[in-house]
């Protein structure tokens, strides 16, 4: 991996999962860069855990006196998120999506926004589900699941929307 990250050339993994739907589908390729400056919410990050290669979303980048920084991260389709990322494990920046021929290029100006839109809902919603997880205890099993289904439901919508909508009017696949 660290001679991967000092080569400077980008390189295309491929996506497994379902972890970042609707955004990312199983069978994707990412095209990674090795440059992290001015990582910041809303960009998709390659990072290392254990020995599994995991694509998610940044929410927040912190600083670390020593350490250089930690990241934390969420998949689009998860309502909890990532244990924090140490720096070091991360791989790279997500530049561009293929999909079978086509491409779509995340380097955009109204892809860097509509990234960091969803990044900051998606903080949202983590907040909102960690000030939920106290009435946990209090509500049955049933209520619970409820709760949790009904604000999965929300958030994946709401990405959808954004996604679907960022794709008719700026995000032009490329053949």
């Amino acid at each position: 991996m660290e001679l991967w990250r000092q080569s400077g050339t980008e390189h295309y993994i491929p996506v497994r999962g379902t972890s970042m739907l609707p955004f990312l589908r199983d069978g994707d390729q990412v095209l990674v860069e090795h440059d992290l400056s001015n990582l910041r919410r809303g960009d998709i990050v390659v990072f290392q855990n254990d020995s599994a290669l995991i694509t998610h979303r940044v929410l927040k980048v912190r600083p670390e006196a020593n350490k250089g920084i930690t990241v934390l991260t969420k998949g689009d389709n998860l309502l909890r998120p990532d244990p924090l990322v140490n720096g070091n494990d991360i791989v790279g920046r997500v530049r561009a999506v293929r999909r079978g021929a086509r491409e779509m290029p995340l380097d955009t100006r109204d892809w860097r926004w509509s990234n960091r839109l969803i990044g900051n809902l998606m903080m949202a919603w983590v907040k909102i589900y960690r000030i939920g997880l106290p009435a946990k205890g209090r509500l049955s099993a049933e209520k619970s699941t409820f709760a949790r289904r009904g604000l999965r439901r929300m958030a994946l919508a709401i990405n959808s929307i954004i996604i679907r909508g960022m794709g008719l009017f700026s995000g032009r696949w490329r053949t």
